[in-house]
């Protein structure tokens, strides 16, 4: 990891008082950090990124307090979200959580104006308030959307933070070593289509080696693939591993022209007129061509260039459908416009989606405290985040809270799965619901089972996952008779759902079928020894 220079000096200045201080007493000489030729601002911003080098460790805080000591806005939101959780501490302080925040965000802080948030939008901590929500949504997703913002928004990838409780033995994980590999075979097989799919891996890696991106693509085009170009295209439009060349660009964006990137690349092209005469009509028609083969981005970029109104927020509306960031934005602006009741709560819901697009670097670093099975820090990171009202935070924090943290407290996990399921999580629904069945509470079991199989917000890509085990229940419950009267036919029906769903619960539901084929036929036997018995 390489350091800026603010970083550096406090790095030499640190180990030159370690050294000359063997016993530790530690403390931050701000005349001789400026004679180093620091501000304030960058010194504030220096210890704050040398306390998430080993967060959250005893060392790592005593970096955090003299970032926020410094005013600088990080420092101050992550510890105004260690004062909400009461993490080192007995109790929470909102109080003291709401203040710390109040300066991240007069600073500009994106995360702390999520925080407000979210508290505004369910009444945590604060009083509940829809607009005061979409004020802080609204300016926590523009501080986003400025990031976003590229003439050249190919490839925009989405931030991948994992629900813990849907992983399984069976994800692939995009192993650079193993792509190495697979890249050196790939040449030796000439195979066109292969050597793509592995540079396509490739440039989906945090810090992808453009160089052998690169490489690999002019091979894969030398070989006859196509689309290949159009990512050669790319790779000169955003100057990854070779010199940014406009010119270059659009020579192979026209050898591929059938191609989504291609077209959209060659629109971006005119749109701006990078090396090219600036053409906003012929920028729409290659935008139009790129949107029929199922480009998003494209279908985003002639929503901005149309000039009827209804028709662009059509386009918005289905980029938004399919997880565009900037669409959703400018489709929440629309909506935020129109005189609905309903308004409020939808442009809201929008803008929290732009603004969970964010890099988000308590994310990667719980996800890595995971993956090195260091599972309380893990959890304590997921719950600071849950601060900032995003789902899978409070989803993983409420897993790993169950699982893996010594005296786990049932109020504060019944409240992330709480706050989890109402935000779409059906993970955190179906525990709920599991816990109302434990408790023999069969009346709010069945809501919650119901709820959870009937609801869109729970179908994910992952919902099989808790939506079979709820039809299962529900058909179990059926035919039990707890909570409903005992009903043979329903519950059959239940199971079949279950098993349509996921198929791991057909074995069961045909060893249901032989048991209630012995009960009748036992029922059958005990009647008829009644009526021999009375007969005799």
């Amino acid at each position: 990891m390489e350091f800026s220079c603010p970083v550096r000096v406090l790095v030499v200045w640190t180990l030159l008082l370690r050294f000359c201080n063997p016993w530790g007493v530690f403390a931050v000489d701000l005349e001789a950090i400026n004679d180093f030729g620091l501000d304030i601002k960058a010194a504030g911003q220096a210890w704050f990124q040398l306390s998430q080098e080993s967060f959250p460790d005893a060392r790592s805080l005593e970096y955090l307090d003299h970032s926020v000591e410094l005013g600088n806005p990080h420092g101050q939101h992550l510890r105004a979200l260690m004062y909400a959780v009461g993490f080192q501490a007995s109790t929470p302080n909102i109080a003291k959580s709401i203040l710390h925040d109040h300066f991240s965000i007069a600073a500009g802080h994106p995360q702390a104006a999520m925080t407000f948030g979210y508290r505004a939008l369910y009444g945590h901590g604060a009083p509940q308030s829809c607009v005061n929500a979409l004020n802080y949504y609204r300016h926590a997703a523009t501080l986003v959307v400025e990031t976003l913002a590229d003439d050249y928004t190919f490839l925009q990838s989405v931030p991948y933070h994992p629900r813990l409780p849907e992983l399984s033995k069976e994800d692939e994980v995009n192993d650079f070593n193993k792509l190495i590999f697979l890249a050196s075979a790939s040449l030796k097989s000439k195979n066109g289509a292969y050597v793509f799919r592995i540079a396509k891996l490739l440039l989906q890696q945090p810090e992808p080696h453009y160089t052998l991106v690169n490489q690999l693509l002019l091979k894969a085009a030398a070989w006859g693939h196509v689309k290949a170009n159009a990512y050669l295209g790319i790779m000169f439009a955003k100057g990854w591993g070779v010199t940014l060349n406009a010119t270059k660009a659009r020579e192979y964006f026209i050898k591929a022209p059938e191609d989504g990137d291609a077209l959209y690349g060659l629109g971006l092209l005119f749109k701006y007129g990078r090396d090219i005469v600036q053409d906003h009509h012929a920028a729409l028609e290659y935008f139009y061509a790129a949107s029929k083969l199922g480009h998003v981005d494209a279908v985003y970029e002639a929503a901005t260039l149309m000039t009827s109104l209804h028709q662009a927020k059509r386009y918005f509306e289905a980029a938004s459908n399919s997880g565009h960031a900037m669409a959703t934005f400018r489709l929440a602006e629309l909506v935020e416009q129109a005189p609905d009741d309903s308004s409020c709560s939808k442009a809201i819901e929008m803008y929290k989606r732009v603004a969970e697009r964010m890099d988000h670097p308590l994310l990667r670093l719980a996800w890595s405290k995971y993956v090195a099975r260091n599972y309380v820090d893990a959890y304590w990171l997921y719950r600071l985040v849950a601060e900032e009202g995003f789902e899978v935070a409070h989803t993983n924090a409420a897993w790993l809270l169950q699982l893996y943290v010594s005296q786990p407290s049932d109020t504060t996990r019944m409240m992330l799965l709480y706050r989890a399921a109402h935000q779409g999580s059906g993970y955190a629904q179906l525990e709920l619901a599991h816990a109302h069945y434990s408790n023999s509470n069969f009346d709010l079991a069945i809501r919650a089972y119901s709820h959870l199989t009937s609801e869109p917000k729970f179908r994910s890509s992952k919902a099989y996952m808790h939506i079979a085990p709820a039809y299962f229940y529900l058909g179990y419950m059926h035919e039990m008779g707890y909570g409903v009267p005992c009903d043979r036919s329903k519950a059959l029906d239940l199971y079949i759902q279950a098993s349509a769903i996921e198929r791991r619960f057909k074995w069961p539901i045909d060893v249901w079928k032989w048991k209630w084929w012995l009960q009748d036929l036992w029922a059958h036997w005990l009647a008829l020894l009644c009526q021999l018995a009375c007969q005799a």
